[in-house]
């Protein structure tokens, strides 16, 4: 006999509340396969890498020349003037294309169906599904995300959100045209996996006021740089190039230069000291995010960068990794720790965070009221907010951690209800509910209409399921799956964290793997294979992150404040003069063999 049902998510979630951006926006870029300044090249067993075509001194921008023949005005995205009148057809949607964008679809979706789906090293070799229609969407987002190159800034510098995807076309340049690629490399999909996660940090922190680590969770953007992006990495003084400065936010939300602090400890590298007092040097003449020669340089020689200078730990790009945590109070604004007051503008919420609000009953409506919800108010979601933790599906935990920082502890003290409160409350509930378990005829019309609208009929869903590859194909990554697929896997009880948890064999620790072993040979490197390959600074040793401080991105040196604050709180002693050095005035100690 069946089972009695188990707590699902209110069946009054529509597909068309799902997402604020239903559909792709894609981004086409053309780069040469070879400039005055550097070429590309294949590495055994890492794929593609840069390689400088002169000789460079140290301290000189890497790209100078043009990366590419330039054609962004009819090439790089779709203007809503382009517009078709027929756009919902093939012949209006081709008709409404750029002569430059219409010929880079049609040889990328060829591209797509027959060498890009040959395995490649060291590139996206997920099941992107491309679209000749999505060459027509034009974009959602603020033009001021995306500086294409210019003059005397010749790279693209772009901030990407889970909609968007960058194809990268590569062609010889005019004055090396027999400088090809072998077809399987012809393009390159770059999503918002390949994004830098974090970058500027979270606006305002301070771990003295916050009293906790910094959040990720408000930030919808990945920042994506080309050319630079397909150099490869190497450590510290190894690396030959280094990003000139980083920028931080001011309080108008503005991008500032931010300068590093002076080196006044002797005990610095050489390789750091020199980097710090070239950026003070060229402070105001040098653009943002300018790659540099680290030192001088010969033909031939490989590009390489550091790495941990941007990337504080590998599961900050885990959907429910400790960096993506929501502080309880983060986005309602009623919590000190969320280091503001107001809450949050409906329009200011990432999709993701409006989706776990559409799944606890938020309209934006009801989010713009700025009343609380609590188990004695009507002002929000009483059918979600009244049920205790036991009774939530799984998909409704994860939008009330998503939103509300939220665990089954707070979620009791929060709303009031414990689990032994509930009158409804059954040995059933155990919150493992999901849809995947209900035939066709126990789905909602609403949840009916999302699996259609992914191809599932009543026979395909009570046959093979939710999980059919014929339906949804073989990818288990997120956002590698269409906007609007995305957006029915969430009316059909799904989103990020539940889709990967449920499949998932891997255990808390899983996220900490090793993406390279570092190739310097040094035996005591923080990346090597003897000590573990690169997993993130938050895996150096303590005095590795010190000394590396002053020129990581403001999120690595969030992380790192916040280190520091909670070794002051453990009345621990530390040397005053060397944290100074790394531009932090907290006092703390250095516990034995320190690694978080």
């Amino acid at each position: 006999s069946k089972a009695q049902p188990r707590p699902r998510a209110e069946a009054s979630l529509r597909l068309e509340d799902v997402h604020k951006h239903h559909d792709w926006t894609i981004y086409c870029i053309q780069l040469y396969t070879e400039t005055e300044d550097y070429r590309f090249g294949f590495k055994k067993g890492m794929g593609l890498s840069m390689y400088a075509n002169r000789p460079f001194e140290a301290d000189e921008p890497i790209v100078r020349s043009p990366v590419g023949p330039g054609l962004h005005k009819g090439l790089f995205e779709f203007e809503a003037s382009q517009h078709h009148e027929n756009a919902n057809t093939k012949t209006g949607v081709v008709a409404s294309l750029s002569e430059e964008r219409k010929g880079f679809a049609e040889r990328f979706l060829k591209w797509q169906h027959t060498d890009g789906t040959k395995r490649r090293v060291g590139a996206q070799n997920g099941e992107v599904d491309i679209r000749l229609e999505d060459f027509s969407n034009p974009s959602t987002t603020s033009k001021e995300y995306r500086r294409l190159p210019q003059t005397e800034l010749p790279s693209y510098d772009l901030n990407i959100f889970e909609h968007e995807i960058v194809l990268v076309e590569f062609v010889p340049s005019p004055s090396h045209p027999k400088k090809d690629f072998p077809p399987q490399r012809r393009f390159e999909i770059l999503n918002y996996s390949e994004g830098l996660a974090g970058h500027c940090g979270e606006e305002g922190y301070d771990p003295h006021t916050a009293k906790r680590p910094p959040t990720l969770c408000g930030m919808e953007e990945r920042s994506l740089e080309v050319p630079g992006h397909f150099g490869n990495h190497a450590c510290g003084a190894t690396s030959t190039a280094y990003d000139y400065v980083y920028p931080v936010f001011s309080d108008s939300g503005k991008q500032q230069k931010q300068q590093p602090q002076s080196p006044t400890e002797t005990t610095l590298p050489d390789y750091i000291r020199n980097e710090m007092a070239a950026r003070e040097r060229t402070a105001e003449n040098v653009p943002s995010d300018v790659l540099m020669a680290r030192r001088a340089i010969e033909p031939g020689t490989e590009i390489t960068t550091d790495y941990s200078r941007w990337n504080w730990s590998n599961d900050d790009w885990e959907y429910y990794g400790e960096s993506c945590r929501t502080p309880i109070g983060f986005f309602l604004g009623n919590n000190t720790t969320a280091n503001r007051s107001e809450r949050w503008a409906w329009d200011d919420l990432s999709p993701k965070i409006q989706r776990a609000a559409t799944i606890l009953g938020y309209t934006e409506q009801v989010w713009g009221s700025k009343q609380e919800i609590s188990s004695t108010s009507c002002a929000g979601p009483p059918s979600t907010v009244r049920k205790a933790w036991k009774k939530l599906s799984l998909q409704e935990r994860e939008a009330a951690n998503t939103l509300m920082g939220h665990t089954e502890e707070s979620w009791e003290r929060w709303s009031g209800i414990k689990n032994d409160d509930d009158d409804n409350n059954d040995d059933n509930g155990n919150g493992s509910f999901s849809l995947r378990d209900l035939d066709w005829a126990e789905l909602s019309e609403e949840e009916r209409k999302a699996a259609a609208s992914i191809g599932h009929t009543e026979k395909t869903w009570n046959d093979l399921g939710l999980f059919s590859e014929s339906i949804i194909g073989n990818e288990d990554y997120w956002y590698t799956f269409r906007p609007e697929v995305r957006d029915a896997l969430v009316v059909l009880g799904e989103t990020a964290p539940t889709w990967v948890m449920a499949d998932s064999d891997d255990d808390d620790d899983g996220y900490a793997d090793y993406w390279f072993e570092c190739l310097c040979g040094d035996a005591s490197c923080h990346s090597s294979k003897e000590r573990g390959g690169f997993r993130g600074v938050k895996y150096f040793l303590l005095e590795e992150q010190r000394k590396i401080a002053p020129l990581c991105e403001p999120w690595v040196q969030q992380q790192f404040q916040w280190k520091l604050y909670q070794l002051d709180q453990q009345n621990q002693t530390v040397d005053h003069d060397l944290l100074h050095t790394a531009g932090f005035e907290c006092s703390s100690g250095e516990p034995d063999n320190a690694t978080n």
